[in-house]
């Protein structure tokens, strides 16, 4: 993965736009492309490979893989408030425009309530 520039003030990294973009921009021009193409590639698959792949799926898979990224680059700060401010903001960012698109519902509702509070465990008020 590209080594994106850190955002040091705590604001949002362009890792962050950019992965929420573009997976918004896919799911809206292309998700039935996709769905095929995972129905193709799970018929490819041997009979004791994991079940079949929707799109739900590998969006999610990509979100966790962002939030993991996020997790890890806010160790670079040494500070441990903009440490804080670095993950709310873009846990924010994410949450947000997923909640606020066609990724939202491909999500769930469980996913998009997990990560609101870890945006609130990382806000003001807390340790």
């Amino acid at each position: 993965m590209q080594n994106y520039p850190l955002a040091f003030d705590g604001g949002v990294t362009q890792l962050s736009s950019y992965v929420v973009n573009y997976l918004k921009y896919l799911v809206q021009e292309y998700s039935s492309a996709i769905n095929k193409v995972l129905r193709i590639e799970h018929s490819w698959r041997s009979e004791d490979q994991p079940q079949e792949m929707d799109l739900s799926m590998w969006i999610l898979q990509f979100m966790q893989a962002l939030e993991q990224q996020v997790e890890s680059r806010s160790k670079e700060h040494s500070n441990t408030a903009l440490r804080h401010i670095f993950m709310m903001n873009n846990l924010y960012y994410i949450c947000n425009r997923a909640k606020m698109s066609e990724l939202g519902p491909l999500l769930g509702e469980s996913w998009l309530s997990n990560l609101s509070q870890k945006v609130k465990h990382y806000g003001p008020g807390t340790k």
